[in-house]
C-alpha cells in the first residue's frame, strides 16, 4: 500500500478489498516499527486500514519521520486523536514530527462511505471516536504503556490544547523523553504534564533534526522542564540549539545527586563543568564534544588551571564526587603551558587529575570532525589545539598508568608530541583494553608500532 497504488489520494477499490480481506485473517498481526506518512492520511481507505489493523499491532510508532528533514506531516487534531486512540498496550515508543492544523477535536475525520458500508466494525469504530470527542474524553490505550516519547517536531494549533493536556495525563509510564523543534505552547503543556503525570520519567534529551535551524529553546523554558522532573534526572542531553543559562543551570543543580549521563553540545566553560564534576556522585558520562560534525561550529573547552581544581592553601587536588564512577569523559582542555624540564608543571597536574578517574573507559581530549558547507570544507584550524597536553612520558603521561580500563583515546586536532614508539609501547602495556586511538600522525613511529604490534587497535 504505497503511493503508486493510490489514485487521486484514494486507494483503488480492488487493492482496498484485497488488503482488508487479508488483514481480517490476521488477528495476531505484529509490527515492530511503523511510520505514518502524509499519504497514509490523505487516503480515506488507507487511513482506515491503518487505524483498524496496523496501528493497534505496532510496537514502535512514528508519525511523519519518513518526510524530508525540513518537512513535517500535517494533521488536524482530530486525525492525531484517531491515530492515538487506535494504539494498543503493545506500543512502547512514539515519535512525532508533525504540524497541527486548525481543526476542532469534535470534528472527527470522516471515513469513506464505501468503507463504512463494507465493514460494520468500521462503523462502530468511527461512532466510538465521535462519542469520545463529544464527551471530551480521549482514550489513548498505547500511550498508557509508553516507555519512550520523541517529539521531533511539532507546531501548535490553539484548538489542540485539550488533546495535549489529555495526552500528557496518560503518559504515566514514560521513562525517556526526546524534545526537538517544538513550539513554546506545547512545551508549556509538557512541563505541566511532567510534573503531574510522569513519575517514572528520568531521561530527557533536547535534540533537533537540523542543528543549523534558527530554532532555539530558551533558558527559562529549559529550566521549567528540568524543574518539573519529580523522580530526579538520570540522563540529560543538551544540543546546540538549547540555551543553558543561569535558570537552567540552577534547575540542573537540583538533580546532581541522581545525574549519571550529561551532555553539553554547546559552548560551556569551566565555571559550569567543575561544579558538576565536584558534586555529582553518580556521574558516569560527561560529554562536551559532539561525536558528529554540527553547525554552527561549537568548541566547548575547559582551562587547564580550572580542570586541575587545586586547593589554593594546600596545593593538593580537591576531591571530586565522581572520581570513582566516571567512565566517559569528552572535554577539550586548553591553555596548557608548554612542558619545561623536570620541574612540577601544569601539565603534570592535569595528568594527575586525569589519573584520579581510575574507571575511565573513554577519554576524548580533542576532536576534528569533517564539516562540509556546500562545496567547501571548514578550516581545520577551527578545531586545532595548540596549547594542549604533550602526551609524552617526559611531560607526565606515565601518571595515567592507573587507567587500566581505558579502551578509547581521542587526540584529534591536538598539537601533541606523541610520536615515538616508546609512548605507543607504554600505552599498550598499561592500557590492555585499548581498542581505538584517534589523532596519531599516520606516518609517526607510534602509529607504525601499533600497526605492527597491535594491529587490532583501530587508528583513526
Amino acid at each position: 500500500m504505497y503511493p503508486d497504488e493510490c489514485h487521486d489520494g484514494e486507494l483503488s477499490q480492488t487493492s482496498y478489498k484485497l488488503a482488508s480481506h487479508f488483514l481480517d485473517q490476521c488477528p495476531n498481526l505484529r509490527f515492530h516499527y511503523v511510520d505514518i506518512c502524509q499519504y497514509h492520511i490523505d487516503s480515506d481507505e488507507l487511513f482506515f486500514l491503518m487505524k483498524m489493523h496496523i496501528i493497534p499491532a505496532t510496537q514502535h510508532l512514528s508519525i511523519g519521520l519518513g518526510e524530508s528533514v525540513n518537512r513535517s506531516t500535517d494533521l488536524t487534531t482530530s486525525t492525531l486523536q484517531q491515530i492515538l486512540s487506535s494504539t494498543s498496550d503493545r506500543l512502547e515508543s512514539l515519535r512525532l514530527k508533525i504540524g497541527l492544523l486548525d481543526g476542532s477535536i469534535q470534528n472527527v475525520r470522516p471515513t469513506n462511505q464505501t468503507v463504512i458500508r463494507e465493514l460494520e466494525q468500521g462503523y462502530v469504530e468511527v461512532k466510538k471516536a465521535q462519542e469520545f470527542a463529544i464527551n471530551n474524553i480521549m482514550r489513548f490505550p498505547g500511550v498508557k504503556t509508553l516507555k519512550e516519547f520523541r517529539i521531533e517536531q511539532c507546531m501548535f494549533s490553539f484548538q489542540a490544547q485539550e488533546i495535549w493536556r489529555q495526552l500528557w495525563d496518560q503518559c504515566g509510564q514514560i521513562e525517556n523523553l526526546v524534545v526537538g523543534d517544538v513550539c513554546e505552547e506545547v512545551l508549556e503543556h509538557l512541563a505541566e504534564g511532567i510534573s503531574n503525570s510522569m513519575p517514572w520519567l528520568h531521561n530527557i534529551y533536547f535534540r533537533t533534526d537540523d542543528p543549523a535551524t534558527e530554532y532555539e529553546l530558551n533558558d527559562v523554558t529549559v529550566a521549567k522542564i528540568l524543574s518539573a522532573g519529580t523522580r530526579g534526572w538520570t540522563a540529560i542531553h543538551f544540543d546546540v540549539n538549547t540555551v543553558v543559562g543561569p535558570a537552567a543551570l540552577s534547575a540542573l543543580a537540583q538533580h546532581y545527586s541522581t545525574l549519571e549521563d550529561l551532555c553539553f553540545v554547546q559552548n560551556v566553560d569551566s565555571n559550569v563543568l567543575i561544579p558538576i564534576l565536584v558534586a555529582c556522585p553518580n556521574l558516569r558520562e560527561l560529554v562536551t564534544i559532539a561525536s558528529e560534525a554540527i553547525l554552527p561550529v561549537v568548541l566547548p573547552e575547559i582551562t587547564a588551571v580550572q580542570f586541575i581544581d587545586q586547593d589554593p592553601w594546600t596545593y593538593s587536588l580537591r576531591p571530586w564526587a565522581c572520581e570513582g564512577t566516571l567512565k566517559k569523559l569528552k572535554v577539550r582542555i586548553t591553555e596548557v603551558p608548554p612542558f619545561v624540564g623536570a620541574l612540577p608543571t601544569i601539565q603534570r597536574k592535569v595528568y594527575e587529575r586525569l589519573a584520579r578517574l581510575e574507571n575511565l573507559e573513554v577519554l576524548w581530549l580533542g576532536h576534528q570532525p569533517q564539516v562540509v558547507l556546500g562545496e567547501h570544507s571548514l578550516d581545520d584550524a577551527l578545531f586545532q589545539q595548540e596549547t594542549c597536553l604533550d602526551m609524552t612520558l617526559a611531560s607526565g603521561l606515565g601518571k595515567l598508568d592507573r587507567l587500566k580500563n581505558l579502551s578509547e583515546l581521542n587526540l584529534s586536532g591536538m598539537e601533541h608530541d606523541l610520536e615515538d614508539e616508546v609512548e605507543a609501547e607504554w600505552m599498550a602495556k598499561h592500557w590492555p583494553n585499548l581498542a581505538v586511538v584517534s589523532g596519531l600522525g599516520k606516518s609517526s613511529e607510534a602509529a607504525t608500532w601499533f600497526a605492527h604490534n597491535r594491529p587490532y587497535v583501530f587508528l583513526d
